[in-house]
């Protein structure tokens, strides 16, 4: 009589000659094996411990479905997080800039200024001060008919965390918009 690989279980044949101690010791490596299994599992972290060890949660997440002068996304509770994560991958465009509730933050024109934004890909951190603005460390990389790189830091009043945050990214000009298919996803580092 044959057997499986792992466990030794009865696999049976025309010929072969079937036993009830054979079912009956089948039935007992099964037992063992999930028995162990369980055992195991009971030992990993659960889902509320993992949440406790990772505070960060995925707040929203936009793709853009047509081309626009400008994109992006709003979080409605800034303020209830320590930190704010925002990653950005767009195409298109013309001399670009991220904003700020429709105020300009940083210019993205990329390495040559009278190319269409081949991508812009980034992340914007936000740590909200509450009344008192936002410390906001950013990083993107621009390719416009070769690459350039912006990456900094600053503090701004203007960007308070107190009520809903739009962030987006704008072109310069109506007649190069920023292709369909741009990607925003906002990541919270919970308090």
């Amino acid at each position: 009589m044959q057997q499986t690989e792992h466990y030794q279980l009865n696999q049976w044949e025309r010929e072969d000659r079937i036993q009830m101690a054979d079912f009956n010791s089948d039935n007992q490596k099964i037992e063992a094996a999930l028995t162990a299994q369980a055992a195991e599992l009971d030992t990993k972290t659960s889902h509320a411990e993992l949440a406790a060890a990772i505070p960060w949660v995925k707040i929203t997440e936009v793709t853009t479905t047509k081309a626009a002068e400008s994109a992006g996304v709003t979080i409605q509770n800034p303020g209830q997080y320590r930190e704010l994560r925002v990653f950005v991958d767009c195409s298109g465009g013309f001399r670009c800039s991220l904003k700020w509730n429709g105020v300009s933050i940083v210019g993205l024109p990329g390495a040559n200024r009278d190319y269409l934004a081949d991508r812009i890909i980034g992340v914007l951190e936000i740590i909200p001060l509450k009344t008192e603005g936002s410390a906001i460390r950013y990083s993107f990389g621009v390719n416009t008919g070769g690459y350039g790189n912006s990456s900094d830091a600053l503090f701004s009043q203007a960007c308070i965390c107190t009520g809903p945050v739009t962030l987006s990214v704008a072109s310069s000009s109506g007649e190069y918009p920023l292709n369909a298919g741009a990607s925003f996803v906002v990541y919270g580092l919970k308090v």
